[in-house]
């Protein structure tokens, strides 16, 4: 569900369900949790690249069938949302740097995810949404941590139209870093890497924590609107 990797400092953590498009399940949010949780105090990991297995997709969000099959009994269970917020704030927390790997499409939770990232290297292959609004689900989350990436009308085009924006579109109004073609995918991420692991990290972990100090505030209120929003 989710493989991990140390080489050399560089610690690869591949959610893998190629089968089910890499969606989010309870099962890989845990996985995550946990991984973040064991980073933090492991001197060993310089850098992480968070990816996804298969050339076809990053992740395609929400594990839209466990949601479905999800019944009375396990109710008291984190909500989809509350489990993607707790992630998203593992991301932003990690005081090493995070690259998001992405060989394929990130949609919904898995360009959130890309997004709390430091860095998003994509293939020029790729495209991303947040398509919730086409089904009448609300994602203040989403608005949250795109928000230091987008512009006010990237954000409008992303939530309330559900667009779709290629990679090239994505890298020309700066939500990736950088677009390669599928073939230097591997080169660009290990030239990113290494670059990252030459810089001190208490030094680096500083600066996360003050770029991030708003998006962190905002993903708990959007966490709290979304809340109330299936309250009702």
């Amino acid at each position: 569900m989710l493989l991990q990797d140390l080489r050399d400092g560089v610690l690869y953590l591949t959610i893998d369900r190629p089968t089910q498009a890499n969606a989010l399940s309870r099962g890989v949010f845990d996985a995550l949790h946990d991984a973040f949780e064991r980073i933090r105090a492991d001197a060993a990991v310089k850098v992480v690249v968070l990816g996804s297995s298969g050339a076809k997709v990053f992740s395609a969000g929400a594990d839209l069938k466990e949601l479905a099959g999800q019944d009375a009994s396990k109710a008291s269970a984190p909500s989809f949302h509350a489990l993607l917020t707790r992630s998203l704030l593992d991301l932003l927390d990690c005081p090493k740097p995070v690259v998001a790997r992405l060989q394929g499409p990130a949609v919904g939770g898995g360009l959130m995810l890309a997004a709390a990232c430091d860095e998003i290297i994509a293939v020029d292959s790729a495209w991303v949404s947040l398509p919730e609004i086409k089904i009448g689900m609300p994602t203040p989350i989403g608005a949250a941590v795109l928000a230091p990436r987008a512009s006010r009308s990237v954000l409008q085009r992303l939530l309330q139209r559900g667009e779709r924006f290629t990679a090239k579109e994505c890298l020309a109004l700066g939500l990736v870093d950088a677009v390669v073609s599928a073939e230097d995918l591997d080169q660009a991420v290990s030239k990113s890497v290494t670059e990252l692991a030459s810089i001190e990290t208490s030094a680096f972990a500083a600066n996360k924590n003050w770029l991030n100090r708003e998006v962190r505030a905002n993903l708990l209120l959007a966490n709290a609107e979304e809340n109330a929003a299936h309250a009702h």
